[in-house]
């Protein structure tokens, strides 16, 4: 087994920080009520249940065959409350509402076998759309029915991290140990096979580099596997920055591995490809790490899709005022932030719990900093390993720029961000900001996190972004072309 070792240009390695999710597993119990979400209101496709309407776990109960998705599936058996619309990042959805029992019914997806390699790629891309997981990963896993942007036969590599490069990571040692490297490496086979003319590679960080042994000691003769040990530095589970460590092959900003012909997922995703295949389980459930200190203790949670985070963090939170709390899903500088009605969707790994600190800490200027984080060496926290806190408070206002010079030393993408955003700010927009690699930029947000004067320069690159493209300074047509991107323009998007 040989392991390349992979490098990042900037970035930022976050450390001990409070609230890390511990390897422990628990299984949430059944709530009363599940939210599951399903397609968008504008693209006419209506849920295929009703209110009053009885359920089975595994159930489709959402499907559109029109454009870029995937099956929606009941995650319990139960009777539908009601059908109602959302908002979401993506527009307006449809949320089914179901009541819950306590029933062991179960629909397994239709063909799953445990000799799968006797099944053409057709039947295999037929399971991964019917069980769902074909809507995993930052792309989608192609199918010929309209799982991803791309078809498996232009897709040359895939790409499995575990890079833990967030502030808070999920536990991987729990996909893989026991058994469970076996289902992996089988998943990632069943996924060679669909996608046949791609080359197969596992990046992982110095901190879970160690399962490379585990994997290769049980992958099948058959599957060739390059293994990448990558730093623990965000933003090194971003697309474009993943892609161009493993691959030396550059992203635009704004688009996906997936453009470039690289499928990209995580360990959990290629696990539940194998529960789908060889066991029949649709995508009903996920595994989900409860990280920050608003939590009074952090493991991991099996739940149901659909399941609100209201039920999910009753009695798990130290603070009683939900105003007073942030959740995030999946990364503390790039995640979304939802309310406490919201529910968890298939491809949340991580809900993190901050504290919604508003007013100035008494006197932080002149506290030693035993437990803040920083890029510099302000604080003490550097050389003395207590445990980092961490709330939405930015502890002062935005200043005039320094000069400091951070923002360049961590942005991955090799820019000025100090000299870009005043371009934006001041709004003086034109060809220079262009020339100085605006549209580098992969919107980490890390320049705003270590800005020293507390200025959003991330918010106005990305504001600069969209004003040069709707001032045709430049096109999007330009990047397709130079980068030969691919799957541009399909109804539907990414899924």
């Amino acid at each position: 087994m040989k392991v390349l070792n992979g490098k990042i240009s900037g970035g930022y390695k976050f450390k001990q920080f409070k609230g890390q999710p511990s390897p422990k597993l628990s299984v949430m119990e059944l709530p009363k009520n599940l939210f599951v979400p399903t397609g968008k209101i504008d693209s006419g496709i209506k849920p295929l249940v009703r209110s009053g309407d009885t359920v089975t776990m595994g159930q489709i109960i959402w499907k559109d065959d029109s454009s870029i998705s995937s099956p929606v599936h009941s995650p319990v058996n139960g009777t539908v409350e009601s059908i109602k619309k959302q908002d979401s990042p993506n527009g307006q959805i449809s949320v089914v509402k179901i009541s819950s029992t306590n029933s062991d019914k179960f629909e397994k997806v239709p063909g799953f076998t445990t000799e799968w390699k006797k099944l053409s790629n057709k039947e295999l891309e037929q399971l991964v759309y019917l069980s769902g997981t074909g809507s995993l990963g930052s792309g989608g896993i192609p199918t010929e029915f309209k799982t991803s942007v791309i078809n498996p036969l232009e897709v040359e590599h895939i790409i499995v991290h575990a890079t833990d490069a967030e502030v808070y990571n999920p536990d991987i040692s729990l996909f893989l140990k026991d058994e469970g490297a076996a289902k992996f490496t089988e998943g990632l086979s069943i996924l060679s096979k669909i996608m046949d003319k791609a080359s197969v590679h596992i990046a992982m960080s110095e901190n879970t580099n160690t399962w490379f042994q585990v994997i290769d000691n049980t992958v099948s003769d058959n599957l060739a596997i390059s293994y990448h040990k990558t730093k623990s530095k965000y933003p090194q589970n971003h697309d474009s920055v993943l892609v161009k460590t493993v691959l030396n092959l550059d992203i635009p900003a704004g688009y996906k591995g997936i453009n470039k012909g690289v499928v990209i997922l995580g360990i959990q995703d290629v696990c539940q490809v194998y529960e789908a295949v060889v066991e029949g389980k649709p995508l009903i459930e996920r595994i989900v790490a409860l990280a920050g200190p608003v939590f009074n203790d952090n493991f991991h949670i099996k739940l149901k899709i659909g399941t609100s985070v209201s039920d999910l963090s009753a009695g798990k939170l130290v603070l009683e005022d939900k105003e007073d709390i942030r959740f995030i899903t999946n990364s503390i500088l790039t995640g979304e932030t939802i309310n406490y009605d919201s529910c968890i969707e298939k491809n949340c790994e991580v809900l993190i719990a901050l504290e919604e600190k508003r007013g100035q800490d008494l006197l932080f200027f002149a506290k030693p900093g035993f437990k803040k984080d920083s890029y510099s060496n302000t604080f003490l926290a550097k050389i003395i390993p207590f445990k980092k806190d961490i709330n939405t408070n930015l502890n002062g206002e935005h200043r005039a720029c320094l000069s400091c010079g951070f923002c360049q030393n961590v942005c991955p993408a090799g820019i000025l961000p100090n000299v870009l955003f005043p371009y934006v700010e001041r709004d003086r927009l034109d060809e220079t900001a262009v020339q100085y690699g605006i549209f580098k930029c992969i919107d980490c947000n890390l320049c705003t996190y270590v800005c020293t004067a507390k200025i959003p320069i991330a918010e106005y690159l990305k504001e600069g972004k969209k004003k040069l493209i709707k001032d045709t300074y430049v096109k999007e047509e330009d990047f397709i072309t130079s980068y030969k991107l691919i799957g541009m323009n399909v109804e539907g998007g990414t899924n």
